[in-house]
């Protein structure tokens, strides 16, 4: 016999035991009953307690979890395969027996001859007492026969039976065209939100470039008041405002990767004054290494170096710059005064262009989590020394 589909076999779970009778008494040592439902056991399942059997969905109903036979709290249970081979190789009676049908066969096979949920296909297939819905259910029919009786139902309901479907077949088209609509709606909004996203991303790259323009334009104008106030002041040793270029470090990510250092531009702190460069370690240098971008500030060899006061005393400022808002600039000084060990490397470069080192004690300046996008547009630092102190 072939086994019925997965569909059925949990149906046939879920029912309680056989309504039939034994063709000749069963083994007196083999327990066909289920105590639960007092029906030929369907689908035997042993409990650990006493050992009863039971049908598996009548044991699998009980909800107090004690053994309706012994009153065991707590017990298991489990599929007695042995049981059920012994069980079901018994001769048994259809369950119509009374109404008039005639067969026999092992108890293994009575659910194939009843064909109690039978597939379209073989609606007409077995015992010919068994109550079957109309093979119209799906759309509507609720008339349920025996078997024997439904090929007559059919034949004097087809008018209905076409009634019902078209029915159901308009039911099925209304329901089509409703999800229709909604997909087209779906695809009209998709559409209208790709055209607000294209619209938004054109209005960002405009308004970048004309925040980035006026940056610039405002650090030009800066620049020209600074220089034009350090040229002015003649006293040597007051505050001077700077504002010399300003200073791009391309390609941060680099940089840190490789842990090199970078070199900036050479700069004068004032109209005839002292020639350094910016040291940037962009992945951290000595205790700092990993953590934070560093900055040394480093004196060069220049022109003026005859005419100026050595070692260098004084703070040198300097900063990053915020590219986007262009408020929240990062700000550090380095402080130099005559007790500075020789080792910073504030004295006067004679025989080298760039000091081997750089003042940087404790100038942890910025840590890597706290550099906001603002601060790296396209993978760039914007750095700038815009004040000088002389001492």
């Amino acid at each position: 016999m072939a086994s019925p589909p997965t569909s059925e076999q949990d149906s046939i779970r879920n029912m309680p035991g056989f309504d039939c009778e034994f063709l000749e008494p069963p083994p007196e040592n083999l327990q066909t009953d289920c105590p639960v439902c007092h029906q030929i056991i369907r689908e035997p399942y042993q409990v650990t307690c006493c050992g009863n059997k039971y049908c598996q969905s009548c044991i699998q109903a009980i909800t107090n979890n004690r053994c309706p036979t012994c009153n065991t709290e707590g017990f298991s249970n489990f599929p007695d395969t042995g049981h059920k081979q012994s069980l079901y190789g018994l001769k048994v009676r259809c369950s119509h027996q009374k109404n008039g049908c005639e067969w026999t066969g092992e108890l293994r096979q009575l659910n194939e001859h009843l064909n109690t949920d039978p597939l379209p296909e073989t609606q007409l297939d077995g015992c010919p007492l068994t109550i079957i819905n109309c093979d119209f259910h799906h759309v509507g029919c609720a008339v349920k026969l025996p078997r024997q009786d439904m090929p007559e139902h059919q034949r004097t309901s087809f008018q209905i039976h076409t009634s019902l479907r078209c029915r159901s077949q308009q039911a099925e088209i209304a329901a089509l065209t409703d999800k229709v609509s909604i997909l087209e709606s779906k695809v009209t909004n998709l559409e209208q939100n790709r055209s607000l996203e294209t619209a938004f991303n054109e209005f960002t790259t405009t308004f970048r470039a004309e925040i980035e323009a006026k940056f610039k334009e405002k650090l030009d104008e800066e620049n020209q008041r600074s220089l034009q106030t350090a040229r002015s002041d003649d006293a040597p040793h007051t505050t001077i405002p700077f504002g010399p270029p300003v200073l791009t470090m391309t390609n941060f990510t680099q940089h840190k990767e490789a842990g090199d250092v970078w070199l900036s531009p050479p700069v004068y702190t004032h109209q005839g004054g002292y020639k350094i460069c910016l040291a940037v370690h962009a992945n951290g240098h000595d205790r700092f290494t990993g953590t934070h971008v560093t900055v040394c500030i480093r004196f060069m060899r220049g022109e003026f170096d005859d005419s100026l006061k050595w070692p260098f005393c004084g703070k040198i400022y300097f900063r990053l710059l915020d590219q986007a808002k262009q408020t929240e600039h990062r700000s550090q000084v380095a402080n130099y005064d005559y007790r500075a060990e020789e080792a910073v490397w504030c004295c006067r470069v004679t025989d080298k262009e760039v000091a081997d080192k750089g003042w940087s004690h404790e100038l942890d300046f910025v840590a890597h989590k706290k550099l906001k996008p603002q601060y790296l547009l396209n993978d760039t630092l914007l750095l700038q020394v815009y004040k000088v102190e002389l001492s």
